[in-house]
C-alpha cells in the first residue's frame, strides 16, 4: 500500500504527534479530584442508569441530580462511554483504585478530543498552508500550550469547546472550497457540540458562522439554500443531542439563568485579566507575543492570504471580548482561542526559520527560538505532570507537625464556608490553621490585584471571609512550618496538584 511506503511516513510528523500524546497524556492517573470532575461522574452515572432501567424495563429512572448542571451534555455522554469501560474493566481485572472510575471519565471526556483537536489543528494548518514548516510549528507549540495541554488532564469541557471551535472553523474552510450538504452537516455538527460543550461557546460560534456565511451570500461566493440548510440542520442535530436535558428542561433553565445571574464569581471579566492569569492567556508571554506581531504582519501581505486567515481572527476578537466583558473571568475560558493564536504564532515563525535556510547556523538557531518560546510552558507542563502522582513524603512531616501541636482538632482548613467574618473565626476558637499556596480564590496569593475582584460578588463562592481570614492568619499568627512538594507549579489553580502549605498557630499555642 501506498501509505505505508517509507517515503509517505514523516518521522518527524509522528514524533510531533507522539509529543501530543505525551504531555496529555503523563499523569492523567492522579488519585485525587480535580475543578468540577464529579459533574461529568455523576451525569455519565446518570445516563447509564438511565439506559439500563429504559433496557431492563424498569420504569424511567429520575435523574434529574446527577444529569442538570450547566456543563453541557456532551461531556456526560463521553463519561458514560468512559464509566462503561471502567465497569468493563472490573469485571476483567477485579477491583482498583477509587479513583479508577475518574481516570475512564478524564480519558473519554477530556483527552481522546484533546488528541482529536490536535489533529484538527494539523489538519487546519493543511488547508491554510503548503509549508510543512508551519505544519510541524502548529503541531509542535500545540505540544506546549499550557492551559490547553492540562485541560486534556481533567474531565471538564474546555477540550471539547476547543475541539468544537477548531472543527468548526475547519469545516468552514472546507465549505469554500467544496458546497456539499455532507460538509455543512459536519459543519453544523460541529457547532452543536459547542453547545452542547458550553452554552456561550456553541452561541457564540453559531453567531460566527452565520455572520460569515451573510458575508459570503453578500459577496456571491454561497447560496441561501445551504444557509438555511444549516441552520436547519443545527436546529435539529441540537434538539437530538439535548433530547435528556428536555425532560428536565424547567431545571436546565434555572440553572442557566443561575449562573447568568447568581453565581458567586470570584474575578470579573475584564480585557487585562486573562494577561494577569498565569500564564498569560493560557500560553505564556513568548508565544503570544510571536503570534500578535504575527497578526500584524499578516495586515501587510495581500488580501487573499489575509482573507485566508479572517475567520480565525474573528473568533478570537469575537471571543475575547466576550471574555473581557462577562460577569466572571475563570483561567481556563480563554482556551478555545489558544488553538488559534498558536496557528498565527506558527505563521509567523516561517518566515524566521525561512530567512535562516540561508545561514550555516540555521539548526542551532532554530533550536533556540523554540526553546525560547517553549521552555517555561514545557517547564511548568511537567512540573504538572509529575506532580499529579509524584508521592510525597514532606506530607510526613507535616502530619508528625499536626501531632505535635494538637492541630488534629479545632483546625482552619484554608477556607470555611460558615466562617464569614474574622470576629467570627476568632470567636470559633481555632488553634492553628492550614494555608496553602496558591487557593483560585485567593488574589494576594495569585498576583491579581483587588480591583479585579468581582464588585457585585466579591465574596469568594468557597467562603465569605477567606481572603480577610487569611491576611489576619498570616499577619497575627505565627508561622511554624513550611511544606514544599519537589514537583508543582503556580499556573494552575486546580487543587488536584497538592500546592505548598504552611502551618501556622495562635499565641497561646506557641511552645516556650
Amino acid at each position: 500500500m501506498k501509505l505505508l511506503r517509507k517515503k509517505n511516513i514523516s518521522p518527524i510528523l509522528i514524533a510531533l504527534f507522539l509529543l501530543n500524546i505525551l504531555t496529555r497524556t503523563f499523569g492523567i492517573w492522579f488519585n485525587r479530584m480535580a475543578w468540577d470532575e464529579q459533574q461529568f461522574y455523576f451525569g455519565g452515572k446518570g445516563i447509564l442508569r438511565w439506559l439500563y432501567n429504559t433496557f431492563t424495563g424498569n420504569g424511567f429512572s429520575d435523574i434529574s441530580e446527577d444529569l442538570v448542571s450547566i456543563y453541557g451534555i456532551s461531556g456526560k455522554y463521553l463519561a458514560s462511554i468512559g464509566l462503561a469501560f471502567h465497569e468493563l474493566w472490573l469485571s476483567l481485572f477485579g477491583f482498583g483504585s477509587a479513583y479508577d472510575a475518574f481516570v475512564f471519565t478524564r480519558i473519554f471526556s477530556s483527552l481522546i478530543p484533546s488528541l482529536i483537536s490536535v489533529y484538527l489543528l494539523y489538519k487546519l494548518a493543511q488547508k491554510l498552508s503548503d509549508s510543512k514548516t508551519f505544519h510541524f510549528a502548529v503541531l509542535f507549540l500545540s505540544a506546549f500550550a499550557f492551559r490547553w495541554v492540562e485541560s486534556a488532564h481533567y474531565a471538564v469541557p474546555d477540550s471539547l469547546t476547543a475541539l468544537a471551535a477548531i472543527w468548526t472553523i475547519l469545516e468552514w474552510v472546507n465549505l469554500q472550497k467544496k458546497q456539499s450538504v455532507w460538509v455543512i452537516f459536519r459543519l453544523a455538527f460541529a457547532i452543536s457540540l459547542g453547545l452542547a460543550s458550553k452554552i456561550n461557546v456553541g452561541l457564540l460560534l453559531w453567531g460566527l458562522v452565520s455572520i460569515l456565511f451573510i458575508i459570503e451570500l453578500l459577496r456571491k461566493k454561497q447560496n441561501f439554500k445551504n444557509f438555511l440548510i444549516l441552520q436547519m440542520l443545527f436546529i435539529g442535530i441540537t434538539l437530538l443531542v439535548h433530547l435528556p436535558y428536555l425532560f428536565y428542561l424547567e431545571l436546565y433553565i434555572e440553572e442557566i439563568r443561575f449562573h447568568i445571574f447568581d453565581f458567586p464569581f470570584v474575578i470579573s471579566g475584564h480585557p487585562l485579566i486573562y494577561f494577569i492569569f498565569k500564564p498569560a492567556l493560557g500560553l505564556d508571554w513568548a508565544i503570544l507575543i510571536v503570534s500578535v506581531l504575527s497578526i500584524v504582519f499578516l495586515f501587510f501581505r495581500k488580501s487573499s492570504e489575509r482573507w485566508k486567515y479572517l475567520p480565525l481572527l474573528v473568533w478570537i476578537v469575537l471571543f475575547f471580548t466576550y471574555l473581557s466583558f462577562s460577569k466572571g473571568a475563570i483561567a481556563r475560558w480563554e482556551i478555545p482561542i489558544i488553538p488559534f493564536l498558536l496557528i498565527f504564532a506558527s505563521y509567523g515563525i516561517v518566515p524566521i526559520i525561512q530567512l535562516l535556510k540561508k545561514g550555516k547556523i540555521q539548526v542551532i538557531t532554530v533550536a533556540v527560538l523554540l526553546i525560547l518560546l517553549c521552555a517555561r510552558p514545557a517547564y511548568h507542563i511537567f512540573q504538572l505532570d509529575i506532580g499529579l502522582i509524584y508521592q510525597e513524603t514532606v506530607w510526613q512531616n507535616l502530619n508528625d507537625d499536626l501531632d505535635k501541636y494538637q492541630c488534629n482538632e479545632k483546625r482552619f482548613n484554608d477556607f470555611d464556608i460558615k466562617i464569614h467574618s474574622v470576629d467570627e473565626f476568632i470567636a470559633a476558637g481555632y488553634s492553628c490553621a492550614l494555608i496553602h499556596d496558591h487557593w483560585y480564590n485567593d488574589l494576594d496569593m495569585n498576583d491579581i490585584p483587588a480591583k479585579y475582584e468581582n464588585s457585585e460578588n466579591s465574596v469568594s463562592f468557597v467562603g465569605s471571609g477567606t481572603q480577610e481570614i487569611r491576611n489576619y492568619i498570616r499577619g497575627n499568627w505565627h508561622k511554624v512550618g513550611s511544606y514544599q512538594p519537589k514537583f508543582y507549579t503556580t499556573w494552575t489553580y486546580n487543587p488536584a496538584l497538592i500546592y505548598p502549605v504552611d502551618l501556622y498557630l495562635c499565641d497561646d499555642c506557641i511552645e516556650n
